[in-house]
């Protein structure tokens, strides 16, 4: 009888502690748990951006909008020094992850998983229960969509084009180390870290210069060579 007794209050505190979440969800409160990546918990435990997260996952939608390539996007935030917030480098599934949470364009969804139990799997909920709060937004609607988008399409077998090869990609550093690469928005090679950019008609023009004092070179000293030496 106490067993029984006992098991039943679990339940009854199971069911209460469940049917408390969605109503301080729309209260805004805090259900627990870290902040994501790019937000601190402010006043009030509401989410805040972070200075210093906020720019790196900002950076992430922008790369990704230019290369529609999650193992693009990981490879280049690491070799430009960004990590996780435990030090980690960032790989294939959290660059994804973070690209599809709405938190960045200031839509908050919560009260939208559950557990199975410890040690188990996270179900996702009915869309009926999820519960939505503005928070300040990291980046515009405008770029989380198109970066959702893309994903969408190469979910349904739909891959992006192969983007074009320059001449200097990975051969160009920065002053900083980094490599410069040419987005497809801008005419010139850019830094990821420092955002230096050096213009490809630069690169161009030194291209030709040191290539032509090459070869005159070797002109002229392939000619020196034929000439009969003086007795």
């Amino acid at each position: 009888m106490i067993a029984a007794m006992a098991q039943w209050e679990r339940e009854e505190i199971a069911d209460r502690v469940a049917a408390s979440v969605p109503i301080r969800a729309k209260l805004g409160k805090s259900l627990g748990g870290a902040a994501p990546f790019g937000y601190r918990k402010g006043e009030a435990k509401r989410f805040v951006p972070d200075p210093k997260e906020a720019s790196v996952r900002r950076l992430m939608l922008e790369l990704f909008s230019e290369h529609k390539r999650v193992r693009t996007v990981a490879r280049l935030l690491n070799e430009a020094g960004h990590r996780t917030r435990n030090g980690s480098k960032f790989t294939n599934t959290t660059v994804e992850r973070l690209l599809q949470d709405p938190t960045a364009k200031g839509m908050r969804r919560a009260n939208y998983t559950k557990s199975l139990g410890d040690k188990k799997r996270w179900e996702i909920k009915p869309e009926k229960d999820w519960v939505w709060s503005e928070v300040e937004p990291i980046v515009s609607e405008e770029l989380w969509n198109q970066c959702n988008l893309i994903l969408a399409e190469r979910k349904n077998g739909k891959t992006p084009s192969r983007r074009p090869t320059h001449l200097f990609t990975n051969i160009v550093h920065c002053h900083s180390g980094q490599k410069m690469y040419v987005p497809s928005n801008t005419p010139k090679y850019v830094c990821y870290k420092c955002r230096n950019k050096i213009r490809l008609v630069i690169w161009k023009e030194f291209f030709k210069s040191s290539s032509k004092a090459f070869f005159s070179r070797q002109k002229r000293l392939r000619d020196a060579s034929r000439k009969p030496t003086k007795p």
